[in-house]
């Protein structure tokens, strides 16, 4: 099973006026190649695979403290995370 690299790129956010329409925020350069993907994660999906990470052992247990206390402190208005997936 191949493994994929995780990286955190930005936020798709909703507009302040009108709550029907989302912008995606990138907060930082990125390149993308051919079979890279680019996952919508919302707070419940990173909660969950917090969760799973944690369970694996894949990461401890104040490190995943931090991180979900992290993903609950985002604001209403961010959506979803933008995740790059690359193939390792």
């Amino acid at each position: 099973m191949a493994k994929w690299k995780r990286e955190f790129v930005g936020d798709v956010l909703q507009d302040k006026n009108d709550e029907t329409k989302f912008y995606i925020k990138i907060k930082q350069d990125i390149s993308l190649k051919s079979g890279d993907y680019l996952n919508l994660e919302s707070k419940q999906n990173q909660l969950d695979s917090l969760k799973g990470a944690l369970e694996r052992g894949s990461i401890d247990e104040d490190v995943y403290e931090k991180l979900v206390e992290k993903v609950e402190n985002m604001p209403d208005f961010v959506k979803f995370s933008v995740i790059k997936l690359t193939k390792n």
